[in-house]
C-alpha cells in the first residue's frame, strides 16, 4: 500500500500549489505597510500654500544616489498620487490602486507638462500633470476618491528603467495598506 499512496501524496501536493498559484494572480502582492494617506477639507486654507507638500504622505526609496518618492493626499473627494524622482530617470512608472494599474512614461530630462496615463485593462485614458523643480521631477494624477481608494485599498508604485532592475515601494513583495487620515 504505500508505494501507492506516494504518487497520490505527490499529486495532491501539486494539486495543493496550483490551487495556491490559481488564487492570486500572478505578480500579487502582500499586505505591508500602512500608508497613512492626510485628508484635508476642500476649502482648507494649507492646501495649495508655501510648505503643503511637508503636510502630504511621502514614502521615499534610495538607489545609486536617486531618491524615488510615492506622495498622496486627498483635498475634498480628490485622491492625488505623486510619481517622484530626484536624480536621472527615463522609463515607465506603474500605479496599483486595489485592482486597478496606471501607466505612464517618465523621464527625467523630459519632463512633460501634460502625461497621458493608461489603466491597463480598461482602456482609459487619464492625464496627470508634469512638473521638474531643484533636480527633482514629478507626476501628480488627480482621480476621484470614490470608486479609487478608501481604507485598506492595496497601493503601489514601481518605477521601470529603460535598463536595470525595477524599483517598487515599497519592495520585497508586499503593497502598502492605505488608511485615510482626516487632517
Amino acid at each position: 500500500m504505500p508505494a501507492r499512496s506516494e504518487p497520490w501524496a505527490l499529486w495532491h501536493l501539486l494539486g495543493s500549489a496550483l490551487a495556491a498559484a490559481c488564487a492570486s494572480p500572478a505578480g500579487a502582492t502582500k499586505a505591508g505597510p500602512e500608508a497613512q494617506v492626510p485628508v484635508f477639507a476642500a476649502g482648507d486654507a494649507r492646501v495649495g500654500t508655501a510648505g503643503f507638500v511637508a503636510e502630504t504622505l511621502r514614502l521615499h526609496h534610495e538607489r545609486d544616489g536617486v531618491r524615488y518618492t510615492l506622495m498622496a493626499f486627498v483635498v475634498g473627494d480628490t485622491l492625488t498620487l505623486g510619481a517622484m524622482v530626484r536624480g536621472k530617470f527615463a522609463g515607465e512608472v506603474r500605479w496599483r490602486i486595489g485592482d486597478r494599474r496606471l501607466s505612464f512614461a517618465f523621464d527625467t530630462d523630459a519632463a512633460a507638462r501634460d502625461v497621458p496615463v493608461s489603466e491597463r485593462d480598461a482602456g482609459t485614458q487619464l492625464r496627470g500633470q508634469g512638473a521638474s523643480f531643484r533636480g527633482t521631477s514629478w507626476v501628480n494624477l488627480d482621480l476621484p476618491l470614490a470608486g479609487w481608494a478608501a481604507d485598506g485599498t492595496p497601493l503601489e508604485l514601481t518605477f521601470v528603467p529603460r535598463a536595470g532592475a525595477a524599483l517598487a515601494l515599497p519592495d520585497g513583495g508586499y503593497h502598502y495598506t492605505m488608511r485615510l487620515v482626516p487632517r
